[in-house]
C-alpha cells in the first residue's frame, strides 16, 4: 500500500520507521501505520502507532521539557512498574520528525495500547484495515490529535498567500482561477476594503476606529480564519498574517482590533469549545455582530503566570459560578465585547480545586474602563454550563498560552506594517524636503535610518513568514519563537516610529504611529519580562 502524496508514490515504511525513532515509548520494530485519508477533497496524513505496555500517560508535573528530552531513554528497562507517557511530546515529536524528514504534514495522530493494531496473517501491519477503521472511528485510543481543517486548505480550493508589495502594504490578495466563485467574491471583498481603508487613512487618524468595525465584519477581516460554513473566510495562517501586516501599515490600532478579535477572542473558541458553542457563536463573531475579548489576567499577575485566584465554583455536576474580577485589554474605547474568554480555577462541588479552566462566557458582565490596557471584568455569580467549557477540566493555562503565543505572531505582523509605512513616509519625505545642502535621502543620517529600518523589516518579515508557513504544514512552532516575535518587532517599530519623528516633526500622523508603537510593547508582556523568560528558556 503505497502512500500518493501530490501525484508522488511514498513508501509508508520510511515514514513509520521516522516515527519509530522519535520516543522510545512508541512500540517497535512494525507496529507503527502511516497511511492517507481522503478529507476534505485532499489526501490527509495519517499516523498510528501502539506504545509500549509499561507506559501510562503521564501527569502535568512528569512531562519532558521538549519532544527530543525522552530519545535518550533506556530500551533495556522492561519495569513492570509503568513509566509516564508524555502524550503531547510524543505527538509533537511526530509532527516535527515527519515534517523534517519527509516534507509531510500530519493531519492525525493515534497513540493506541499494544496488541490492538490491525495485522495481517504474516504479522505484518494491515494498513488498510487502519484506513477503515481510522474512518469509521472504531479503534479506541490512549490519545488522538487531529489538525482543524478548514475548507481552503487545498491547493486547488485556497486563498493563496498575499503577495509581497511595498512599503504600505499595498500588496493586493493573489487569487486561484480555479476558486470557486463564493471564496473568490470574499477575497475581492477583502481586497476592496483594504484599498478603500487606505484611501480612507488621513479621516481616522484621530484614533476613533468605531466606525470602520462594522465594515471589517461584514468584509470578513473579523473571522479570516474562521471556516467558510460558519461564514468566516477560512484562510490559512500565512494569508492572515499578510492581512494584519496590511492593516498595520494602513492603520495600527485597526489592526490591533483586527488581531485581538481573531487571535484571543475567535482562536480559542474555533480550536477548543464544543461543537455547540461554535455553531451559535462563531457565525456571530465572523460578521462583526458580536465582539470576543480575552480575560486572563488579575491584578499581580503576568501574561504568564498561573496565579490566577478567580474561581468557578461548582452548582451541580453540570454548571458552575464565576467569581472574581479579570483584566482584558481594548485598543477601541467604544468597543463592547459580548463574547469573553474567561480562564478561573475550576472547584468541585466539594470545594476542591480541580485546575484551571476556560469558559465562553456569552452574558451581559459588568466592566470598568480604565484605558486601552487593563480594563476590568467582573465576575458576581454568573452561571455557566459544561458545553461552555474550552476542552477538558485542567487545559486552561494551557488554551490560553497558546492563544497569547498566536497573539503575539499577529502582533509581529501587525508591527511588520507600520515598520513598512514608517519606511514610506521616509521615502515620500525626501521628495518634497532639503536638509541642509543636501537632499535627504543623501543624508547621511537619513540613510543610516533607512537602512536601520530596512534591516529590521527584513528581520521581521523573514520570521513572521516562516513561522506563517510552517503553522500551514502542521510544523510545530516552540514558545520561543512566538517570544521572539513579541520582543522583536514592536522594538523595531519603536525604534523605527521614533526615527520618523525625529525626521518628519510633530505631524499628527507620525505622533499617532509613535503612540500606537508604545502599546504594542506592552500588549501580551513587556519585553523586559519576556527576554527574561526567554533567556531562561534558553539556559
Amino acid at each position: 500500500m503505497s502512500i500518493f502524496w501530490k501525484k508522488v508514490s511514498l513508501n509508508p515504511q520510511n515514514i513509520e520507521q521516522t516515527v519509530e525513532r522519535v520516543n522510545s515509548s512508541i512500540r517497535q520494530p512494525g507496529f507503527t501505520a502511516a497511511f492517507t485519508v481522503e478529507i476534505e477533497g485532499a489526501a490527509r496524513l495519517v499516523i498510528m502507532a501502539e506504545v509500549e505496555r509499561r507506559y501510562r500517560p503521564s501527569q502535568p508535573a512528569e512531562q519532558a521539557e521538549t519532544w527530543g528530552d525522552r530519545r535518550q531513554s533506556d530500551l533495556d528497562d522492561h519495569s513492570l512498574v509503568q513509566q509516564p507517557l508524555d502524550i503531547e511530546d510524543i505527538i509533537a515529536g511526530i509532527r516535527y520528525s515527519v515534517a523534517e524528514h519527509h516534507q509531510l504534514p500530519v493531519y492525525a495522530v493515534l497513540l493506541l495500547r499494544a496488541g490492538i493494531m490491525p495485522l495481517l496473517p504474516n504479522g505484518r501491519i494491515d494498513r488498510a484495515t487502519c484506513q477503515e477503521s481510522f474512518l469509521a472511528g472504531t479503534l479506541e485510543a490512549i490519545a488522538e490529535s487531529r489538525l482543524i481543517i478548514n475548507e481552503t486548505d487545498g491547493k486547488d480550493d485556497s486563498v493563496k498567500p498575499l503577495a509581497n508589495g511595498g512599503g504600505d502594504g499595498n500588496s493586493e490578495l493573489s487569487l486561484d482561477a480555479n476558486k470557486s466563485n463564493g471564496k473568490e467574491a470574499s477575497a475581492r471583498g477583502v481586497e476592496a476594503l483594504l484599498q478603500e481603508l487606505r484611501s480612507q487613512r488621513r479621516h481616522f487618524q484621530d484614533g476613533e476606529i468605531s466606525s470602520l468595525i462594522m465594515d471589517l465584519g461584514q468584509r470578513g477581516l473579523l473571522g479570516m480564519q474562521i471556516p467558510t460554513q460558519y461564514g468566516g473566510l477560512g484562510f490559512d495562517h500565512f494569508s492572515t498574517l499578510r492581512v494584519l501586516q496590511q492593516l498595520g501599515a494602513i492603520d495600527i490600532s485597526l489592526a490591533l482590533f483586527t488581531s485581538i478579535h481573531n487571535a484571543l477572542g475567535v482562536y480559542p473558541i474555533m480550536h477548543y469549545s464544543s461543537i455547540a458553542i461554535r455553531q451559535e457563536v462563531l457565525p456571530l463573531l465572523a460578521t462583526g455582530q458580536e465582539f470576543a475579548a480575552f480575560a486572563l489576567m488579575e491584578e499581580g499577575t503576568d501574561s504568564f503566570s498561573p496565579m490566577i485566584s478567580s474561581k468557578a465554583i461548582a452548582t451541580d455536576q453540570e454548571g458552575w459560578q464565576l467569581w472574581g474580577k479579570k483584566k482584558w485589554s481594548s485598543p477601541e474605547s467604544s468597543w463592547t465585547p459580548g463574547i469573553f474568554n474567561i480562564f478561573v480555577q475550576q472547584v468541585d462541588p466539594s470545594g476542591n480545586v480541580q485546575g484551571m479552566s476556560g469558559f465562553v462566557v456569552r452574558d451581559s458582565l459588568r466592566q470598568e474602563r480604565t484605558g486601552t490596557l487593563g480594563n476590568t471584568l467582573f465576575l458576581e455569580g454568573n452561571s455557566v454550563r459544561s458545553e461552555q467549557r474550552l476542552s477538558q477540566v485542567g487545559d486552561g493555562m494551557d488554551i490560553a498560552q497558546n492563544a497569547m503565543q498566536y497573539h503575539r505572531l499577529s502582533i509581529a505582523a501587525v508591527c511588520l506594517g507600520g515598520m513598512k509605512r514608517c519606511a514610506q513616509l521616509t521615502l515620500q519625505a525626501t521628495q518634497h524636503h532639503n536638509v541642509s545642502a543636501d537632499q535627504p535621502f543623501d543624508h547621511p543620517v537619513t540613510l543610516m535610518g533607512l537602512s536601520e529600518m530596512t534591516l529590521a523589516i527584513a528581520a521581521v518579515e523573514s520570521l513572521v513568514s516562516h513561522m506563517g508557513l510552517l503553522l500551514d504544514q502542521g510544523y510545530p512552532i516552540p514558545m520561543e519563537a512566538y517570544i521572539a516575535c513579541k520582543t522583536a518587532a514592536p522594538e523595531f517599530l519603536w525604534k523605527s516610529a521614533d526615527s520618523l519623528v525625529q525626521f518628519l516633526g510633530e505631524r499628527s500622523d507620525v505622533l499617532k504611529i509613535l503612540q500606537d508603537a508604545r502599546i504594542l510593547r506592552m500588549v501580551e508582556g513587556s519585553t523586559e519580562t519576556l527576554n527574561s523568560l526567554l533567556g531562561e528558556q534558553i539556559i
